[in-house]
């Protein structure tokens, strides 16, 4: 069996830290020998491994759900990093100025704010 089909059989193992233990001299981990460990642990011990229910529908939906928060909060901070550079270069004064730059009301006063590569009045 691929070690990648581990998971999807319900095989993976939850005892692997158990089973490094027992046949590992130092117990260190490292990615080679532990790729190598689970897949001795599945060749020889495989009748011992307990099958792990696979996530409901809803599980699925709540790891899609938490996953897309944080790629958003991600993306909202680094507009805000990139916002704050601009800023630091064309108007520094709004950094004195705006204590929050992710706020409502500093985001629609900034942008009624002139263009800096625009016209000038």
């Amino acid at each position: 069996m691929p070690l990648r089909d581990l998971q999807s059989t319900g095989k993976y193992a939850v005892q692997a830290s158990r089973y490094r233990e027992r046949h590992g001299v130092s117990g260190a981990k490292s990615d080679g020998a532990d790729a190598h460990m689970l897949t001795d642990m599945v060749r020889t011990d495989s009748h011992q491994l307990w099958a792990v229910a696979g996530d409901s529908a809803d599980a699925e939906g709540i790891k899609v759900l938490a996953r897309t928060h944080k790629t958003l909060i991600w993306e909202r901070t680094r507009h805000i990093q990139r916002l704050r550079h601009q800023l630091r270069e064309y108007f520094p004064a709004a950094l004195e100025a705006f204590e929050d730059l992710a706020a409502a009301d500093t985001v629609e006063l900034l942008a009624k704010a002139p263009d800096p590569a625009g016209p000038r009045s």
